[in-house]
Order: C-alpha cells, then sequence, then structure tokens
C-alpha cells in the first residue's frame, strides 16, 4: 500500500504554493536533496484577476467558480509532479488570505470581487474548495485564514518549548500585514489603524480604509511612505516643513528630516527617476552594524514603521493575554535586525507605560522560518495522535540553517 500524504495548499495575492508531507511524520515529500518540496503557481488573484485570462480551460467556466476550479487543476499538476495519487491523499488544508465566511468561502481585504457571490445577508465570499470537495469526497478537507494557521503550526513547536500555544500569536510581515493565532480570535491586524499620522499624509490601505498598520509598515506600504515623503519634498516644500515639525514633535526631539532627505541615496535616485523598493530601503538602514552606506532617511523610514507595529503588538497583547509573538513574512525573515528592532521597541514601550494587563511578551522571527506557511496549511488536517511526530520534524527543518532561503520562486510548474 502507498504510503498516505497530506496535501497543504497556500492561496496567497501572487502565488499559490502546494506542498505534501507524510501524514504520520510531517516529512516533506521531495524529488530530490536540492527539492524544498514547495510548488508554485500564479495566484489567480494576481493584478486582480489577470491571472485567470491566459488559462483557456476556463474561459467558459462561471466567474464564481474559477477560482475553486483553478485550485483543483494546479492541484492534479502537482500530483502528478510529486508522484502522487489521488488515493494517496489522507487530507487537504488550505489557508487563504481572508476572512473565512459560511459555506466554505472567503474574502480578504484585498481580494477581488470579480470571482465572488453574495448570500442572502449581503456577505461577499470566494469559493475557493467547492470543486476540490466534489472530487475528493471521502477525505477531510479544511479552510482558514492563512494567519491563523500559520499562528496554529507555530503554536505546536511553542507548546513543546513548554508555552501555552494560546498564549502566542504569529504575524507576517511581507506585501501586506497579517496574524493569526491557535485560539483563532483575531486576524486582520494590519487593518487596525495607526494613530499619529501626518494628516496630509495618512496613506490609503488596499482594503479602501485610511491609515490601517499595513498601509504604513508593510513592505508595500513603506516603500509607499517613502515615495510620498519624497514627493512631499520636491513638489511642496510649504507642507513638508509642516510634516517635519509635526514629526519632530511626535518623537519629542529635533528631526532635522530635510537634511536627512540632502544626503539621502533614495532620494538621489528618486530624483534621476530611478524605481525605489522596499529591499532598497532596507539595506540602506543598514540595521546590521557591519553594513556600510547608511542612509538616515532609509533608516527613519524602517524605525517609524517598527514603532507603528510595535504599538499594535502592545494593544493586541493587552487585550488577548498573549506572551510570545513570531514574526514570519518576506520582510521580517529577510531582515531579522528589523524584528529586534520591533521588539526592543515593544519592550520599550510595555515598560515606560505601566498598565493593569501588562504582561512580558517576546517577540522573535518565527521558528519555523520559511516553512511557516507550509505547516499551517498542513496542520489544519493533521490526526492529534500524530502531532508528537509532526513537531519533531518542524523542529529539525526550523533548526536546518540551509533550509531558511531568501526566495520565494523555489518551484514554478
Amino acid at each position: 500500500m502507498r504510503e498516505p500524504y497530506i496535501v497543504g495548499i497556500d492561496l496567497g495575492a501572487t502565488q499559490l504554493r502546494f506542498i505534501a508531507a507524510k501524514s504520520k511524520t510531517g516529512e516533506i515529500r521531495k524529488s530530490g536533496p536540492e527539492d524544498k518540496g514547495k510548488y508554485f503557481f500564479p495566484s489567480p488573484f494576481k493584478k486582480m484577476g489577470e491571472g485567470f485570462l491566459i488559462d483557456n480551460l476556463l474561459k467558459k467556466i462561471p466567474l464564481h467558480e474559477r477560482t475553486s476550479v483553478y485550485l483543483y487543476e494546479k492541484l492534479n499538476i502537482f500530483l502528478k509532479k510529486s508522484a502522487l495519487k489521488k488515493s494517496q491523499v489522507k487530507a487537504i488544508g488550505i489557508s487563504v488570505p481572508g476572512r473565512i465566511l459560511p459555506g466554505n468561502k472567503f474574502m480578504g481585504a484585498n481580494t477581488p470581487f470579480t470571482y465572488a457571490t453574495k448570500d442572502r445577508y449581503g456577505n461577499y465570499g470566494i469559493d475557493v474548495m467547492g470543486t476540490i470537495k466534489r472530487e475528493f469526497k471521502e477525505i477531510k478537507i479544511a479552510l482558514d485564514n492563512d494567519c491563523n494557521c500559520a499562528g496554529l503550526a507555530q503554536g505546536l513547536y511553542y507548546k513543546s518549548l513548554g508555552i501555552d500555544p494560546h498564549t502566542t500569536f504569529y504575524i507576517t510581515i511581507s506585501t501586506g500585514i497579517g496574524g493569526g493565532g491557535p485560539r483563532r480570535d483575531l486576524d486582520e491586524v494590519g487593518h487596525i489603524p495607526v494613530d499619529g499620522g501626518f494628516p496630509g499624509l495618512i496613506p490609503r490601505c488596499g482594503c479602501g480604509a485610511y491609515g490601517c498598520l499595513e498601509a504604513y509598515a508593510s513592505g508595500e506600504g513603506i516603500l509607499n511612505q517613502a515615495l510620498n515623503i519624497l514627493r512631499l519634498y520636491r513638489e511642496d516644500k510649504r507642507m513638508f516643513k509642516q510634516f517635519e515639525t509635526y514629526e519632530s514633535m511626535r518623537l519629542n526631539k529635533p528631526l532635522h528630516l530635510s537634511e536627512k532627505i540632502l544626503v539621502s541615496h533614495l532620494e538621489r535616485e528618486y530624483s534621476r527617476g530611478r524605481q525605489l523598493s522596499t529591499k532598497l530601503i532596507f539595506r540602506k538602514a543598514a540595521l546590521d552594524k557591519e553594513k556600510t552606506g547608511f542612509d538616515p532617511f532609509a533608516r527613519y523610514l524602517v524605525e517609524t514603521a517598527a514603532v507603528r507595529t510595535a504599538k499594535i503588538i502592545v494593544a493586541i497583547s493587552y487585550i488577548h493575554g498573549l506572551e510570545r509573538i513570531g514574526i514570519g513574512g518576506s520582510v521580517a525573515l529577510e531582515n531579522p535586525r528589523y524584528v529586534e528592532l520591533i521588539s526592543a521597541e515593544v519592550n520599550r514601550i510595555f515598560w515606560k507605560t505601566p498598565h493593569i494587563l501588562q504582561r512580558e511578551v517576546k517577540v522573535e522571527l518565527s521558528p519555523l522560518g520559511y516553512y511557516v506557511n507550509d505547516y499551517g496549511a498542513l496542520s489544519l488536517v493533521l490526526d492529534h495522535k500524530d502531532i508528537d511526530q509532526w513537531v519533531a520534524t518542524m523542529k529539525k527543518l526550523a533548526n536546518t540553517k540551509n533550509e531558511t532561503f531568501m526566495t520565494f520562486g523555489h518551484k514554478e510548474i
């Protein structure tokens, strides 16, 4: 009899990722020593649905069915490439970037309505698993918010260290910001409004609201903040001066932001019409003391984002009794010193302002690294009796330094 596997599907805004693991041990199926076991496809939501337009097989499918059909088609390709039979699939876990709604549907803050249907209560939702459920009738299939899934897997790891998983939480800082944990009572932390923004530069978030944490402190948010400030610096000196004064008052110290921008590499690139990026901002922020080429404006951008993120972490920790925060996502994992910066700011806020609900909070890189989302989807459907073996496998991966690779395009099929 062929060995049974669990399949994890991570549906994101830009990528659709598949992974399979042995149902008993959680060992990821790989085709060779260099294979990480991850397979990528374009997300059906990439560029607001353009991913569907290049798939001729879906043109005759009704819009509201295309997401689930697309996932099923790509699942079949993944199984074939992995040399897995449908009969070997014991369970399927699916993580999605949004809130779960009745009828196995979901809707995220940045998810296009194009492929959604509206229920009798006026809620829009996208069907993710309808086709998969029809084709895999006899197995367990589960769906949850991506960060809740990641928080669940991370919580299992923390539990093995003697930490109550219900006091743990996962935050992803990538293109956007999200969060979740084993209690599943909190998600979409990136869409909590942040105070303290200059009125003339409060950014609009992808969800439609103004001033969300994601709009300020995600990878895309930090870049947009840089562009907006540089635009103001070059095009409206009077308002920029007001902004500079406002920021000095907020920080309660002279900021001299115009002087920072004057010598900034980012400003020089911007003035020449060259494209800026989040990676460039972090590189020039030089959080690693050994790096050269320090840019004071880049450091200001990164430190400001860290402060805003820390404030939200403190707020949710007060309310939900959280004690251990693991941070993942491309921005965090590629810039571990940034997580240290957030952690230091969390500690500063906690000990500067005593609070009746104050509990010590530890903020760190997620111990599962780049596998946290994969094991998140898989953890939705693992058998309870196999948890100890799964945790042992996750620990082994987490402690293998060469597994924390820095690219997200390992294998696209």
